[in-house]
């Protein structure tokens, strides 16, 4: 009223309107409003007075009905779409984090008219409790604080019956909470691992494994908690050498109930008293005292082969302690089967032999010469105690001299040491005339 019809519409047509909403009213057409044809906000034709306000076209569209008042729908809403908002969730004492940010606001107000009289914060209200009121009243943010990711939770396992430790710190909660169960859990190993020793054993499984390893038993002591102390090189073996198939309980504590009898029985169970934990191959000589042959000298620095052969199983029992047995017998049985007699352990020369218990005593150059200068070929026994037997040559170079030793005299030949003594050939004896075996002619 009061205005030229030209300023809005023109002669070609009623309808073909030139109104510029923008610069010509006190409302600017923005967003959505821009492509609405006049009639939907100006029924009837009436287009004055028309308050600006939304609830005046979208009286019967406010989903959120007097929940807020006079509040104006701008402040949450603007004319470029209906579900843009741009309201500050934590003007309402729950701001929104994590996943809540990218949440419509349908997710949590499925109405639209709920408030924050009708919303709870608590998690339950939108969420289903995958843990079916396990713990009961305790809020969810206690472990799942971090709304950008609930499967992982920052759960203080300490503040439970059961700390975490070792290897349990890296296992997914799932992977001893299977199926969603929290609570009651029993805290015995046997509730999620295998008991590989099948009830043999009944002490808790701390009390020799650690949560850091299975494998690493630090608990136990074979010393003082079993009836078998482990010694030498048993010290240095895993379990499973001596507990074949897990079994624990109930073996035998003899040798041969792990290691292979090379003897054959021959020298009965007690494998101690000539080996050691330490090594099996080590030599014990000292404990060769318990047979009819002591280890002395020379024989307690050889290996057990040298004497039984590389197969102890035949060789070992049954060796006689005669010299002959591992010895050749240079005199070729000339004085029997007692070596010791003359020989030593230590040192097979020089011979303790008394010459003196055969009847002819070693005196003077006697005692310096070695024992094949008058024994050739070895042979002792039943040699003639008569100088000429070894010393021919001096006694034939005589014939035919002054001085013949060979030539038959009244009486007999006068012995040797009449003349001579042990200790040199020449000269004679003191006081000896040659003559007087030459005038006895």
């Amino acid at each position: 009223r009061g205005q030229r019809c030209s300023r809005c519409h023109q002669e070609e047509g009623f309808d073909n309107l030139k109104f510029n909403h923008n610069t010509m009213s006190r409302f600017p057409l923005r967003g959505r409003h821009t492509r609405v044809d006049c009639a939907r906000c100006h029924p009837d034709g009436h287009y004055k007075p028309i308050e600006p306000v939304c609830r005046t076209c979208h009286l019967d569209q406010n989903p959120h009905g007097d929940n807020f008042g006079e509040t104006p729908c701008g402040n949450c809403h603007d004319p470029t779409g209906w579900m843009n908002t741009r309201f500050d969730h934590s003007v309402t004492g729950f701001p929104l984090q994590g996943k809540h940010q990218d949440q419509p606001c349908f997710r949590c107000h499925p109405n639209g008219t709920e408030t924050e009289d009708d919303t709870r914060q608590e998690c339950a209200f939108c969420h289903h409790d995958v843990h079916d009121n396990q713990f009961e009243n305790a809020p969810c943010d206690r472990c799942h604080g971090n709304f950008d990711q609930w499967l992982i939770p920052f759960f203080d396992h300490t503040l439970s019956r059961f700390e975490l430790q070792g290897k349990h710190l890296d296992v997914q909660c799932a992977g001893c909470h299977k199926g969603g169960h929290y609570r009651p859990i029993d805290t015995a190993c046997a509730n999620c691992h295998q008991n590989f020793h099948e009830g043999q054993l009944e002490q808790p499984c701390s009390d020799c494994h650690s949560p850091h390893g299975w494998t690493l038993i630090s608990g136990f002591d074979h010393d003082t908690d079993s009836r078998f102390p482990l010694e030498g090189a048993h010290r240095d073996l895993d379990c499973a050498k001596c507990h074949v198939r897990n079994d624990y309980k109930g073996l035998p504590f003899e040798c041969e109930g792990c290691h292979f009898d090379v003897h054959q029985g021959s020298k009965g169970p007690a494998c101690g008293r000539c080996h050691t934990a330490a090594d099996w191959t080590t030599n014990q000589a000292q404990n060769h005292d318990f047979g009819p042959f002591t280890l002395a000298g020379a024989h307690d620095l050889l290996a057990c082969e040298r004497c039984h052969g590389p197969d102890r199983r035949k060789q070992l029992a049954g060796t006689g302690p005669e010299c002959v047995n591992c010895h050749r017998d240079p005199h070729f049985g000339s004085f029997g089967p007692l070596c010791h007699d003359c020989h030593g352990q230590r040192h097979f020369l020089p011979s303790t032999f008394l010459h003196v218990e055969t009847g002819f005593r070693l005196s003077g150059a006697h005692r310096f010469v070695e024992c094949r200068e008058c024994h050739p070929g070895r042979v002792f026994g039943g040699q003639p105690s008569t100088c000429d037997f070894c010393h021919t040559d001096t006694f034939e170079a005589t014939a035919g001299t002054d001085c013949d030793h060979t030539a038959e005299c009244p009486g007999g030949l006068a012995t040797c040491h009449n003349c001579h003594t042990t200790s040199s050939f020449v000269p004679a004896r003191p006081g000896v005339n040659c003559g007087t075996c030459e005038s006895s002619r």
